[in-house]
Order: structure tokens, then sequence, then C-alpha cells
């Protein structure tokens, strides 16, 4: 089995690719949960509905609550 870690806004594109990553038994290590098109809280929680709606088995973590900026 193989394994990966994502990086996600958890939008339905999101939703879907681990829903096929899953079907083709790749094991989701955990999920950094980032806030790009929907605020970080949102994102939660949309991460911890999905991860229980569809059985996805991973640990999601929140991270950045915008976006990077450097100078």
């Amino acid at each position: 089995m193989s394994e990966m870690w994502g990086d996600s806004d958890m939008g339905f594109d999101d939703i879907w690719a681990l829903l096929v990553l899953q079907a083709h038994s790749v094991r989701i290590a955990g999920l950094s949960l980032v806030a790009v098109n929907a605020p970080l809280d949102r994102v939660s929680t949309n991460a911890h509905g999905a991860t229980r709606a569809y059985g996805l088995d991973c640990a999601c973590y929140a991270g950045a609550s915008m976006p990077l900026v450097r100078a």
C-alpha cells in the first residue's frame, strides 16, 4: 500500500481526489489544512465532516490561516 500526505483546502475537488486515492489503496497519512478558498475554520469543519462521512482514516492538522507572503 502506498502512503501520502496531503495539503488541502478541502474543497469538493480535494475530497474527490482523496476518495480516488483511497479507492486505489493509497493510505492518507495526514492532511495539512490551509485557507485558500475558504476561512480555516470552515476548511477544518469540512475536513472533519468529510473524513467521517466518507470513512477517510487520516489525521487533519490546521495549517496556515492565510496565504504566506514574502517580501
